[in-house]
């Protein structure tokens, strides 16, 4: 009797406290307008009430703990992105500068059949992508746990690779379908890029600058802001790479255009020669726009992450206020 009464006690005591602190106890809001469609369904998926729902197959501590997890990773995204737009936007300054040269003087000295190509590389670059490659990864990671919170027995998984076939065995059909086309057309190469990073360092991510010269005389230039390798690799060419020495390399590529010949070649900045090679054309990885890439792939995971949770809001059968 006593340990209740003194129970009952310390509970209007605290119904007390808060009454008294209302104002002061209320989270701090920044309005920044409407809010993320990816905020409104993270609200939703929070019980109100302080019960334990009896479809979650953890705690209510350790769910909504897993929804807190979820957002910060989420919003993890948002800011390395942020982050890797800037450093871009500096990069791209620098790549701009070099086309503009490269038009005055570089041009002139093309003979038909001759291409002619260099590129520029920034180490932050490189890094911020490999950061937002790690991010996404741990988002998907995330959103696995608060899926998990769901599946009796099921409770503790987190990793992605195993999320559509377990939904499968819990006859979570249409939430396996969603799982499985993303992971068909982003995330398996997302994986394999973080992967390769994580064991072979293999990531790229330079500015690409060519021209063609055609026996019409006519020129073509072709270039890509910040390149990235199309597919994932478990290895970086070394002329994709930056040797170290002090001041930096530089790497000029020419070819002509049948693919008969090809001559290579890097030097430091007080162009002594450190490696050469000619003859048949150098194996190197196809290049894409890696711009194009963060953002169709961070596009992606927002929506993903919408369709999972939107899923599971129905599947929780409750509607936050």
């Amino acid at each position: 009797m006593a340990n209740g009464k003194t129970n009952k006690q310390l509970q209007e005591f605290h119904r007390k406290m808060r009454a008294y602190f209302e104002e002061a106890l209320k989270p701090p809001w920044i309005d920044t307008g409407k809010p993320n469609i990816l905020d409104e369904y993270l609200d939703a998926l929070v019980p109100r009430g302080g019960m334990q729902p009896s479809c979650l197959h953890v705690r209510l501590e350790d769910y909504l703990s897993r929804l807190a997890v979820l957002d910060r990773k989420i919003l993890g995204v948002r800011h390395r992105k942020e982050q890797w737009g800037k450093v871009v936007s500096a990069h791209v300054a620098k790549f701009q500068n070099l086309e503009q040269k490269w038009g005055h003087l570089a041009l002139d000295a093309l003979v038909p059949n001759i291409t002619l190509q260099c590129g520029l590389r920034d180490v932050r670059a490189e890094n911020e992508f490999e950061v937002i490659l790690y991010s996404i990864c741990g988002t998907l990671s995330a959103l696995t746990r608060v899926v998990a919170a769901f599946l009796k027995g099921s409770e503790r998984m987190h990793k992605y690779s195993n999320l559509q076939s377990v939904l499968l065995r819990h006859g979570w059909y249409s939430l396996a379908k969603i799982v499985g086309k993303a992971s068909d057309e982003w995330i398996q190469d997302v994986v394999c890029r973080r992967n390769a990073a994580t064991h072979y360092v293999a990531l790229t991510a330079a500015s690409m600058l060519g021209y063609v010269q055609h026996d019409n005389d006519s020129r073509v230039k072709y270039s890509i802001a910040v390149a990235i390798t199309k597919k994932a690799l478990n290895y970086v060419p070394v002329w994709l790479d930056d040797v170290p020495v002090i001041g930096g390399t530089s790497t000029l590529s020419t070819e002509a255009s049948d693919g008969s010949l090809t001559i290579k070649d890097i030097y430091d900045k007080n162009n002594h020669l450190i490696l050469q090679r000619s003859g048949e054309p150098l194996e190197v990885p196809e290049m894409i726009d890696g711009v194009e890439y963060v953002d169709a792939v961070v596009r992606n995971l927002e929506d993903y992450t919408r369709n999972v949770l939107q899923e599971l809001q129905i599947r929780a059968g409750w509607i936050s206020h």
